[in-house]
């Protein structure tokens, strides 16, 4: 057993396998064939298991590389998105920039700083990377980390002092180039593209800030200099060239991630997830179902306590409720409905002054009005609800439709609720092309007022 970093570098033809022997010689790593012909995920994962053990693998914590066209990276605007529950708003802002559902992908993101009005996002497509995952974990490979190997050679790279001061970074392998455009020390934005000037130029000339100052990019050579095609590009200054190949950079980064450094990106932690999500934790799981016990046992404990605390409370309130009627009409005998006698005592009293004969305000409980708020959402019309909430009996939702039209059909669907008076949907179009909502209403207590008895 040897301590330090494992790595299995995905590919189409060929995979490789190393271990800490390989972090000073990459050229060493162990090459894993693809057949042609194709093979079933566990025979494969068993031959990656096979070059692993020759390597006296014993069972150390092992990151899974993904290639560079596996992954699909946008750079997202933050602009306009809500600070709570703001992940859930990114993806789907990213699902308008990739070809896919954002359910057939796992996206991780990467934000240059907390000032940053935009953030890298990184998709992995799951369908057919997860039954390799998968078979990789029966085979006894104990997979920790799935990260784009690209990315995992970026974080290495900026972690030294030649990374310092540049605006972007040139990384030349065999073929193709791949160009990280950096924002506080962190990419914010990612391009694999030929290694032609032309390429190179169609992603530069965006970034390229205006004014007199050049790009400063950093190339890295391994397996071509990208150095060369860039200075023939107006606005561009090569700071430097550096000889370092994508793996040798990426175990450095794993490295560095088990002497318990974060990594930007990992894919287990947003859907590529384990086959056998405890097998780190079997050690605790006595300790873990004890604690589900306790804690179980505490919330119906709990639960029982506060049914017998509203069960008193309800006849306390029967109680007073009976007083003032006795007070009120002392020669006559406490009705079955106190609220439905007083109801009528009203209407005729109000029959007597000219008054309308209208009901006593009836207050449902909340989770029942909560409910029946939902109840009214269309369900078949995409939208996104920020914040709902009553204030006593005002009803306040806000929100975000793709037009105008469907802030009116949501406006129109809560109009279902008779007992309630909606008025006409506030809107505003939006920076990321959405369209902001404020819908409010309020509660009709003549037509939303029940008897007592009929609850």
């Amino acid at each position: 057993m040897k301590s330090g970093p494992w790595i299995i570098i995905a590919g189409d033809n060929t995979w490789k396998v190393g271990g800490p022997d390989d972090r000073s010689r990459p050229d060493s790593l162990t090459t894993v064939p693809v057949s042609a012909e194709g093979e079933p995920p566990d025979a494969f994962a068993q031959k990656l298991g096979a070059a692993l053990a020759a390597r006296s693998y014993g069972g150390e914590p092992v990151t899974l590389t993904l290639p560079s066209h596996w992954c699909l990276p946008a750079t997202i605007s933050l602009d306009g998105l809500p600070r709570k529950n703001r992940r859930h708003f990114m993806v789907y802002r990213f699902e308008e920039r990739i070809p896919l559902a954002v359910e057939e992908v796992a996206v991780e993101f990467i934000s240059p700083d907390g000032s940053s009005t935009a953030a890298l996002g990184v998709a992995a497509q799951i369908k057919p990377i997860q039954p390799l995952v998968d078979a990789i974990e029966r085979a006894g490979i104990n997979l920790a980390a799935i990260a784009p190997i690209s990315m995992l050679a970026l974080q290495s790279l900026l972690g030294t002092s030649r990374a310092e001061r540049c605006d972007a970074v040139a990384w030349g392998t065999d073929g193709k180039a791949e160009l990280f455009i950096l924002a506080g020390g962190r990419p914010s934005a990612w391009y694999v593209t030929g290694t032609a000037p032309h390429d190179l130029a169609l992603y530069i000339c965006a970034h390229a800030p205006a004014g007199a100052d050049p790009l400063r990019v950093l190339c890295v050579n391994g397996g071509h200099d990208p150095g060369p095609a860039l200075m023939e590009l107006p606005g561009v200054k090569v700071t430097a060239v550096v000889q370092r190949s994508m793996e040798e950079a990426a175990i450095d980064a794993i490295a560095y991630a088990e002497s318990g450094g974060p990594l930007w990106f990992d894919f287990r932690r947003v859907g590529l997830s384990s086959a056998d999500p405890g097998r780190e934790l079997r050690s605790g799981l006595v300790r873990i179902g004890v604690a589900v016990a306790l804690l179980w046992g505490a919330m119906c404990g709990g639960m029982l306590w506060r049914a017998n605390w509203y069960r008193h409370a309800a006849a306390r309130s029967e109680q007073r409720l009976e007083d003032v009627y006795r007070a009120t009409f002392p020669a006559k005998s406490i009705p079955a409905s106190i609220l439905s006698r007083l109801e009528s005592e009203r209407k005729r009293l109000g029959g007597m002054s000219g008054e309308g004969a209208s009901h006593f305000p009836v207050r449902g409980a909340a989770l029942l009005l909560f409910h029946d708020t939902l109840a009214h959402l269309p369900r078949d019309l995409r939208y996104r609800v920020a914040d709902l909430r009553w204030t006593d009996d005002r009803l306040y939702v806000e929100g975000q439709s793709r037009s105008h039209a469907d802030a009116n059909v949501i406006a129109e669907a809560l109009r279902q609720d008779k007992t309630l008076v909606v008025e006409s949907p506030q809107t505003e179009q939006q920076s990321n092309q959405a369209v902001g909502f404020v819908i409010t209403g309020v509660r009709n207590t003549a037509a939303g007022s029940v008897k007592r008895g009929d609850r």
